[in-house]
């Protein structure tokens, strides 16, 4: 077990993404979404080395992982550090990751 720590920016996409499934198909959904996201949690706190690499050096972000969120389009973008997980950003899959991630 480790730390899972979201930093303001994925608190901000998760709002993001939890008030659109709220307007645009409703709590059940909404709710579906949180639940898979506590799994996720769940999951990257258990095994926090079993996110894909494969975006650190598109990105040119060292140590870069990324988790999907199961059932959902959204991916998890985290660091793994001797603290624990750090979650950069919550997005959509199909999003330009190297412009939204730019700065």
């Amino acid at each position: 077990m480790t730390a899972v720590i979201v930093s303001r920016a994925a608190e901000a996409d998760l709002n993001a993404i939890t008030d659109f499934y709220l307007t645009e198909a409703g709590i059940v959904l909404a709710a579906g979404f949180m639940t898979a996201w506590d799994g996720c949690i769940d999951h990257l706190d258990a095994f926090p080395a079993s996110g894909s690499p494969r975006l650190a050096g598109n990105l040119a972000i060292a140590g870069l992982r990324v988790w999907p969120i199961k059932g959902f389009p959204q991916l998890v973008l985290y660091l793994e550090t001797a603290q624990g997980v750090t979650i950069q950003r919550v997005l959509h899959s199909a999003r330009d990751l190297q412009f939204v991630l730019r700065d």
